[in-house]
């Protein structure tokens, strides 16, 4: 095997192992996010996600509320090693089809 292959073999592999933990990752955090409605005078905070096709909404309590405010840390949190994850499956995509003779 020449110096090269072995390169991109270690590199399939730290980026095989880096998508898992960004999948792992991915699912302590919640998913939807934060929708403020407006009912009379008032402002509600609800989750929104999608569950079985069908558009699911979770009441939070007030906007200002810790809870909230702890939901929309965990949400941003998510997106972030979601796009890691994208970021990474399309590396991954490139060495591997180097590794198996595929043109790029």
């Amino acid at each position: 095997m020449s110096m090269i292959k072995g390169v991109l073999k270690e590199e399939y592999e730290r980026l095989n192992r880096l998508m898992r933990m960004y999948q792992k990752e991915i699912k302590k955090y919640s998913k939807g996010s934060i929708s403020i409605k407006r009912r009379r005078s008032l402002c509600y905070a609800y989750l929104a996600y999608w569950n079985e096709g069908r558009a699911n909404f979770k009441y939070l309590g007030p906007p200002s509320s810790d809870k909230v405010k702890k939901i929309a840390k965990q949400i941003k949190e998510r997106r972030r090693y979601e796009s890691l994850l994208k970021e990474t499956k399309l590396y991954f995509k490139e060495v591997s089809k180097v590794i198996h003779g595929r043109r790029i």
